[in-house]
């Protein structure tokens, strides 16, 4: 064979193994599926949002060349394996499954379908991947490091309250992904000082019998982990926290929403919206066992960069901001520390806003910038509220 009939087939040998890899990608006129399993009723738009507009970013959009399933199981926990099977016979080209119950109930009802996680504890220690790096089989997920953050929002809790001793953690025993972030919380109770004191939830009916079992334990504040319960739910928990004077902590953003005295934890928001990569990445051919688990830095954790004529190093900075209440208003005051280097822990910047009224709080959280030519990158983050909300 001559060498220009050699090249000729080399060049056609390419082109056919370039073929099927050309289809996988999204193509005009292709209409993609996905299945969508969560708690949450579909009819709640608490993430649904961020996730719909972080495919749009994509190209991706209902009615045009994108179908979301939608499966919910509110009140009913149990039901979400069965809606995870219906989803597999539906032959969606990925699944969504948000939070950790979701997640093992669509692992165990599939090897082959493409699986994206969203909003995961631990998804190591509850069995869902092998490790971060290379989960395997066919999940990937961007996940929430709950025990690095329990441990923080503990003891930012018993800063906002030195004198609380006996705190009730609400947790859901039923999720496997809180055991590795409650070891971590006993240990850090230990050092702080603090008894903690369990009360379990498993659905919308044990909020009574809770309620009734942290007022037996004369809790002193409440640290409430992800718990499988309605935004309905949470006011009530919420309710109940401020009637009785209990300074309330959590990671979970859904409970956040509802007015805690304290959160800290990622930008959950985020999160889905960099789902809609995950999910883009699968629809395109990438092969999933392949795709690293994203571990975005919780609350407190931020960059600083380059701004102006000053020049900052690139590196690790953390953040920490107090809220007080004051009447009607919030004072804020904030710090930015080095996590290393010979000035580690050193205040490079410290600085207070006075007297701000409640309704500018949202807002200030989303736009918050530092004088000195430093600038937050704001990605993944959320502010800590801490201090003493009013109770009345």
């Amino acid at each position: 064979m001559t060498r220009s009939g050699r090249l000729s087939l080399l060049a056609l040998v390419l082109v056919l193994l370039a073929g099927p890899l050309v289809a996988d990608a999204q193509q005009p006129g292709t209409v993609y599926r996905i299945g969508y399993l969560r708690y949450l009723a579909c009819t709640e738009p608490a993430f649904f949002t961020d996730l719909r507009q972080g495919l749009r970013e994509l190209g991706y959009a209902e009615g045009h060349n994108l179908v979301i399933d939608c499966r919910a199981a509110p009140g009913r926990a149990e039901k979400i394996p069965d809606h995870a099977a219906e989803l597999v016979r539906l032959n969606v080209d990925v699944i969504v499954a948000e939070g950790t119950t979701a997640a093992l109930a669509a692992k165990q009802a599939t090897r082959t379908v493409p699986i994206v996680m969203v909003n995961i504890g631990d998804p190591v220690a509850s069995g869902l991947v092998s490790s971060l790096g290379r989960p395997g089989g066919n999940i990937t997920s961007s996940t929430m490091l709950a025990p690095e953050i329990v441990r923080k929002t503990l003891q930012l809790l018993k800063e906002a309250a030195p004198a609380v001793s006996r705190v009730t953690v609400l947790i859901d025993p039923t999720n496997p992904g809180q055991t590795l972030p409650d070891q971590q919380m006993a240990a850090a109770a230990e050092i702080l000082g603090v008894r903690p004191q369990r009360v379990k939830i498993q659905t919308s009916a044990d909020l009574d019998h809770a309620f009734t079992a942290v007022l037996r334990q004369r809790a002193q504040a409440l640290l409430v982990y992800p718990l499988p319960l309605t935004p309905v739910d949470f006011q009530r928990l919420m309710g109940f926290a401020i009637k009785n004077r209990l300074p309330t902590a959590t990671w979970h953003t859904p409970f956040g929403r509802a007015g805690v005295t304290m959160f800290y934890g990622t930008n959950v928001a985020e999160q889905y919206r960099r789902t809609g990569v995950f999910v883009d990445k699968i629809l395109s051919g990438c092969l999933i066992s392949m795709r690293d688990c994203e571990s975005p830095p919780p609350t407190g954790t931020v960059e600083v960069r380059p701004y102006g004529e000053r020049l900052w190093a690139s590196r690790r900075y953390h953040l920490r901001q107090v809220w007080t209440w004051r009447g009607p208003r919030y004072d804020l005051s904030f710090e930015i520390t080095p996590v290393d280097g010979a000035d580690a822990q050193a205040t490079i910047l410290k600085t207070s806003y006075l007297a701000i009224p409640v309704e500018q709080v949202a807002g200030l959280m989303r736009t918050v910038g530092f004088e000195n030519g430093a600038r937050v990158d704001e990605r993944f983050f959320q502010p800590v509220l801490v201090g003493t909300r009013p109770m009345v």
